[in-house]
């Protein structure tokens, strides 16, 4: 009889033949842990410098 690759004895539906192991992709592929915020006074800081360049411009 022949059995789908769904079909392995050891219970892995991946597949892969190295089930024991990690995947090396997973570090990768997870979200981050922790959101990085702006630093306080960047949003103020960008306004600043773009008043600049428009009174710059004139």
């Amino acid at each position: 009889m022949t059995g789908s690759p769904d079909d392995r004895e050891d219970g892995d539906l991946t597949g892969r033949l190295d089930a024991d192991r990690p995947d090396p992709l997973e570090p990768l592929l997870r979200p981050l842990t922790t959101y990085l915020a702006t630093p306080p006074g960047a949003f103020h800081r960008i306004r600043r410098r773009a008043a600049r360049r428009r009174r710059a411009r004139r």
